[in-house]
């Protein structure tokens, strides 16, 4: 009865330690893209600066005059591979 736990316990906190291991490495290269629909705004500006300390971070600021809008490209039919921007109305 005492032999499983003595196995299980060890293989389970390397894999576990392995797991969180790897996800912190790519959490490290994550790019992130935030849209500033509040150009200007004290709380955005705080935020983004937050956000810049730990990720980078590439900022767009939108303006409501502006008809800018992102367009998802895939490859294939279901593997998102990026984001272009476009100008016009998302209809065209």
């Amino acid at each position: 009865m005492i032999i499983v736990p003595l196995l299980m316990f060890p293989v389970l906190g390397a894999i576990m330690s392995f797991s969180v291991h790897t996800a912190q490495e790519k959490a490290a290269t994550a790019t992130t893209l935030i849209l500033n629909n509040d150009a200007g705004g004290n709380y955005s500006d705080l935020f983004i600066s937050f956000v810049k300390t730990s990720l980078k971070v590439y900022v767009v600021t939108i303006r409501h005059q502006s008809k800018l809008w992102l367009r998802p490209c895939f490859q294939g039919t279901t593997q998102l591979t990026s984001w272009k921007f476009h100008k016009g109305s998302p209809q065209t």
